[in-house]
């Protein structure tokens, strides 16, 4: 587990999970799924008191995956964004990798279960995936040894739909402890995978902690109210 910075005061016990080293900053973890156990752990709104006036509409998670215990990766599905009903919008996200043994998958599907587009993002510390709200979202800890960290940031009117997810159990590639893919056996045709790195700067900031940019740059992440698609155009 790396000692990535993260501009907030947290410290870290050795299975991934965090100390909060302030009264005014503790946080409950609850489970994610498809396991729904406490292999999979997000730890909601981590935005400290002083900072919660700077952008209300967004939240800043946590998202801890502990280390894989058998031949598949440790696995956390987030889904996508459903149309808000009073809005119409979808919501983005962004994630920021704190290990190098995080991957993202990226699934594009459309309204009939098709998927066009899938993209395997390989992370280390302080990458970072800027998602489109078209794409379902599933994070991935490869390593049987060590856990692996993210940071999220998402819109808090956002609800995130794993029902396709949850229906095929998974996307159409399964990733195991060693890298290696497995095709999901639901899926009846799916595209080969595109794998990239993460990226390493949001607008010009360049491998900075994500609270420290959403914290001291704040106008920056007006993508996230409203929606604007047009930024993620060529985001991974």
């Amino acid at each position: 587990m790396e000692n990535t910075p993260t501009h907030l005061p947290l410290g870290w016990h050795e299975d991934g999970t965090p100390i909060f080293n302030r009264g005014d900053f503790i946080r409950t973890g609850r489970p994610l799924p498809p396991t729904l156990s406490n292999d999979a752990i997000i730890y909601d709104e981590l935005i400290l008191p002083e900072h919660r006036h700077l952008r209300p509409e967004i939240k800043f998670n946590l998202i801890l995956l502990k280390k894989s215990t058998n031949k598949f990766a440790q696995t956390v599905w987030l889904g996508k964004s459903s149309i808000d009903e009073k809005t119409g919008f979808t919501y983005p996200r962004i994630i920021q990798s704190l290990d190098s043994t995080g991957r993202i998958l990226l699934q594009r599907t459309d309204s009939k279960g098709i998927v066009s587009d899938i993209v395997i993002l390989v992370m280390n510390p302080l990458h970072l995936a800027i998602i489109p709200s078209n794409y379902e979202t599933v994070l991935f800890n490869l390593s049987t040894e060590s856990p692996s960290r993210f940071f999220e940031l998402n819109a808090r009117e956002e609800v995130k739909n794993i029902d396709h997810l949850k229906s095929m159990n998974g996307p159409g590639y399964i990733l195991k402890s060693n890298g290696d893919l497995e095709v999901n056996k639901n899926y009846s045709e799916i595209p080969i995978p595109r794998f990239q790195p993460g990226l390493e700067n949001f607008k010009f900031l360049q491998k900075r902690p994500l609270y420290e940019m959403l914290t001291h740059y704040p106008k920056g992440f007006d993508i996230f109210d409203p929606p604007n698609h047009s930024f993620f155009l060529g985001s991974f």
